[in-house]
Parts: structure tokens; C-alpha cells; sequence
């Protein structure tokens, strides 16, 4: 579910929302990798819900079903099961500071920035 390319060297990450565009469902965020060094953009689409900080140091990232959402999901997102689709994603996004922030999307894309 997730790219290969996104989660190498996601640890020491720094993440930055770039755009959110509500009509198209649309969230890019710029990722500036410490080891490589690397800079590329996470492009959720489709997305049903969003709990992210407008910039974070990125620890790791997790992709799992809506089935398999964790019950700090649950209690954080405000959405009853029935809400989400059987192709949503719930994303995981460990800061380095502790915190897991989430987004629910169909898809993401990782595009490495020259």
C-alpha cells in the first residue's frame, strides 16, 4: 500500500502540508528526508479524513485497511465504522515526538522532487 521509495529513510524526516484541496479531496505533503538527502511530495487522493500538524518531524509511516484500524483511530477520528468505504486507507503517521496522526485515503503517491 505504501511506496517503497516513501518509506525508505522516512525516520529524521521533516514533513510540511503543502495543499489541501477540499473539492478535489486533494492532500500534498512535502517531505524532506535527512538521509539520502531527499526531498519528495506524498500526494493522499481521495481523502475522508485528516488529523495532521501543519509541519512535523516524521518518525515512520503505516498503511492499514479500515478494518484494521487501531482503536486510537477510533476514538480520534470521529467517524463511525460505516463511514469508511472497504478501499479506505488509514494512514499512520508517527512524529518523532510521540504523537500518531492519521489520514484516510484511497491512494497514495510519492514523487521524489529533482
Amino acid at each position: 500500500m505504501l511506496p517503497v521509495e516513501l518509506t525508505r529513510y522516512f525516520h529524521d524526516s521533516r514533513l510540511e502540508v503543502e495543499s489541501y484541496t477540499r473539492a478535489e479531496r486533494l492532500l500534498t505533503v512535502r517531505i524532506e528526508k535527512e538521509i539520502g538527502p531527499e526531498t519528495g511530495l506524498i500526494i493522499f487522493q481521495q481523502i475522508t479524513f485528516i488529523s495532521l500538524p501543519m509541519i512535523m518531524p516524521g518518525e515512520s509511516m503505516i498503511a492499514r485497511t479500515a478494518s484494521e484500524a487501531t482503536p486510537e483511530f477510533w476514538t480520534r477520528c470521529l467517524l463511525d465504522y460505516h463511514e469508511l468505504e472497504p478501499d479506505d486507507v488509514v494512514f499512520e503517521i508517527v512524529s518523532q515526538d510521540g504523537p500518531v496522526y492519521f489520514v484516510v485515503a484511497k491512494s497514495v503517491d510519492y514523487k521524489i522532487m529533482a
